[in-house]
């Protein structure tokens, strides 16, 4: 099992700080699909990255991860946000399904070449959410 939250920030869009609070919320409540392992996927037009935890959210949220490697990753750049919690599928719930380095993460690739973003810089314009 797996929890998705995610938003596309349009130019109205809330502040930063009901932004990053929203995320934390709703990748919070998406634990209770998976608490194995988080993860995020920050698309921007100048920056764009991915982090990867084997661990569920509020772990991550009292251990400062949230906070120094996401939260404050969230600017003015940030037009999609997805992050994703999830259930081990393997009896070693560290094994392949939760490795760390971000390009073990299949799917990660597929939507980076989607929006054009190769981690931390773009090959091309994210699309813009407001059409």
């Amino acid at each position: 099992m797996c929890g998705l939250a995610g938003f596309a920030r349009h130019t109205d869009a809330p502040g930063l700080d009901t932004i990053k609070a929203v995320v934390h919320d709703l990748t919070v409540l998406a634990q209770t699909r998976g608490r194995h392992a988080t993860g995020f996927a920050v698309l921007g037009t100048e920056r764009s990255f991915v982090r990867k935890w084997a661990m569920p959210m509020d772990e991550l949220v009292k251990q400062g991860h949230y906070e120094r490697e996401v939260a404050i990753e969230i600017n003015e750049d940030t037009k999609y946000l997805i992050s994703h919690t999830r259930h081990a599928t393997l009896p070693n719930k560290h094994d392949q399904n939760h490795r760390r380095k971000e390009r073990s993460c299949r799917g990660t690739e597929d939507a980076r070449r989607m929006v054009g973003a190769d981690m931390g810089q773009t090959r091309s314009p994210v699309p813009d959410p407001d059409p």
